[in-house]
């Protein structure tokens, strides 16, 4: 059956009833349910064939109570009672707000040891995406290859804005805290950043991190608190956005979405709109009109 029927299917499902109160809106916000949790909304078709993204800004949220500490400037709830740790995730204080330097930092891992597959255009992304952003006068490294070890990225994360990872990710669906970012070894790291070693780190300086990798934006659902893996780790560590993908992404299309997307957001557009505007541009590429080359990335927290 084709895919379009499909998508066709679960709008009328999910959107039949709502399409009167839809009417003339830009953006949704949704906060997922369940197995809803791996829906890309973004993807789902009207009865005339067109797709959400085309349609709407699109933001997720893993629960109400995350939506609305992430807007009123609240630390998101952390029910650590439920979740394992390696040690202290009490918060340290915050970066945030601390000077006008603006900093990115984007990390890319382009070959692999123990048989995993390389991933050239990461380089690519990488390095388009800090050229980017220092032709506009901001201050942006690009971490390649055997610079991109645990121990920078987590300086990062607790020193730039804007932090970008462009490597392999492995979900763990049944201990979410040990779902993990593949990076290079160093002297005190394994080169594995684990979900529970970010919370480890203490609160982040990263007001938007992208994880431009496998299945990031998926996990284990928890009664009342969403989904737990690296979208939730991230938020309740203190970033506000995450840009994160809900399947296995291909190398190549996603080099070229997130270099649309750094583009927009450099027009100082909020996230949601210059992800959606990224993946019409791409979606109207011949190679890449499936969706499975430009829906896998999702804006999760403050979208706009």
């Amino acid at each position: 059956r084709p895919v379009g029927a499909t998508l066709q299917r679960l709008y009328a499902t999910l959107f039949a009833s709502l399409e009167k109160s839809l009417q003339g809106k830009r953006w949704l916000i949704i906060v997922p349910d369940g197995a809803l949790f791996a829906l890309p909304f973004q993807a789902l078709q009207d009865s005339e064939g067109t797709y959400l993204a085309e349609r709407f800004a699109i933001v997720y949220a893993p629960s109400l109570t995350t939506l609305w500490a992430l807007n009123s400037q609240s630390r998101v709830p952390c029910p650590m009672s439920r979740v394992p740790s390696s040690g202290s995730a009490e918060a340290s204080p915050s970066r945030k707000g601390e000077g006008s330097q603006w900093l990115w930092t984007g990390l890319a891992v382009t070959s692999f040891e123990n048989g995993l597959e390389p991933l050239p255009f990461a380089r690519q992304e990488v390095q388009s995406i800090a050229s980017l952003l220092n032709r506009q006068k901001l201050s942006a490294r690009a971490l390649i290859g055997n610079e991109a070890t645990e121990e920078k990225a987590l300086k990062a994360l607790k020193e730039s804005r804007w932090v970008h990872f462009a490597t392999h990710a492995f979900l763990e669906p049944t201990r979410p805290l040990y779902s993990r970012l593949v990076l290079k070894a160093d002297q005190k790291h394994d080169g594995v950043l684990r979900a529970f070693e970010v919370l480890d780190a203490g609160q982040l300086a990263s007001e938007m991190v992208v994880l431009s990798a496998c299945e990031t934006g998926l996990g284990k659902t928890l009664k009342g608190e969403g989904l737990m893996g690296l979208v939730w780790v991230f938020l309740a560590a203190g970033t506000k956005t995450l840009v994160v993908s809900q399947w296995q992404v291909n190398d190549l299309s996603a080099a070229r979405l997130m270099a649309a997307y750094y583009r927009h957001m450099l027009k100082g557009l909020p996230p949601a709109e210059a992800l959606r505007r990224s993946q019409v541009e791409l979606l109207s590429q011949r190679p890449f009109h499936h969706p499975y080359f430009w829906a896998a990335f999702a804006v999760w927290g403050k979208g706009f």
